[in-house]
């Protein structure tokens, strides 16, 4: 069996949240990846509840699902921004160089 075939195996996998067991299906290679994922719900889980806002398990999972999601977006978009400056920033460069190498060319 080649590698690429190996790695779309989907096994069954258990993560923990607030010591809650979720079964879910993933790669072997996906695992670390997932439990970290977890992890980082599961804290922001009980958070959540630690601020004694929310009591409902599902409604506070959701709350931290939005939250964490509002986060990944802002980041996103934050990332864009710093993409299209550094582009914007190259090809100043690069037409400075243009400039540059055409006069020295000339001379």
């Amino acid at each position: 069996m080649s590698t690429a075939t190996s790695l779309k195996i989907e096994e069954p996998f258990t993560i923990k949240i607030l010591n809650r067991k979720f079964p879910v299906k993933c790669g072997k290679n996906q695992q670390d990846q997932l439990e970290k994922a977890a992890s980082y719900l599961s804290h922001a889980v009980q958070s959540i509840r630690d601020s004694g806002k929310l009591v409902d398990f599902e409604r506070t999972l959701v709350m931290a699902a939005l939250n964490i999601t509002h986060d990944y977006l802002n980041l996103k978009e934050k990332s864009s921004d710093h993409s299209k400056t550094i582009v914007n920033r190259l090809q100043i460069l690069r037409e400075k160089l243009d400039t540059v190498l055409v006069d020295t060319e000339e001379s």
